[in-house]
């Protein structure tokens, strides 16, 4: 039960639905002590993370406030984790930063994060991960009214997605943005 409830926030956060990625981390945070020593609980971290930050944009201020805490304490788990697996972790860590970065209004930090992210994902092969940073870049640079450089974002997470085989992501983010 954990499993589909890990792959279904994971599903949740990639096709940009973060309360019901929060509902099925929930879910599969109750189920954790059934995957003890499995290298899984990082990545449930990883993207209950996201799905966090993303969930608190708009929620009312006390709800906010604790989305924004459990991403925090997932954020320490990761630098933890980057501590003894940077080439697994590091990059985890650098795109929950930037994305906490960007929510807390701090535009230089998160690109740097965000560029941070995309390189270790890139260099250590995970190039799901490095597409995702790439999206998410994109909507820093969108709502700062740089569309440019977010086209260019836009452009290789596509790309990315695409190497990574997933097409029906490829193909929401070619619906999104046609151009």
């Amino acid at each position: 039960r954990f499993f589909f409830h890990y792959n279904k926030g994971v599903l949740s956060t990639l096709f940009d639905r973060p309360d019901d990625a929060v509902a099925h981390g929930d879910k599969a945070k109750v189920l954790l002590e059934s995957v003890t020593g499995l290298p899984d609980t990082p990545f449930w971290a990883f993207w209950d993370a996201l799905a966090r930050i993303r969930a608190s944009e708009g929620a009312e201020p006390k709800r906010q406030k604790a989305l924004l805490g459990a991403a925090r304490a997932h954020q320490t788990n990761l630098a933890k984790w980057g501590g003894f697996g940077p080439a697994n972790y590091q990059h985890k860590h650098d795109l929950v930063a930037a994305e906490l970065a960007r929510v807390a209004g701090d535009d230089a930090a998160a690109r740097d994060l965000f560029d941070r992210a995309i390189a270790g994902a890139t260099k250590n092969g995970y190039p799901h991960e490095a597409a995702l940073a790439c999206e998410l870049a994109a909507h820093l640079h969108r709502a700062a009214g740089r569309a440019e450089n977010a086209d260019w974002y836009v452009g290789r997470a596509h790309e990315g997605y695409l190497r990574w085989g997933a097409v029906a992501k490829a193909d929401a983010l070619e619906a999104a943005h046609p151009e």
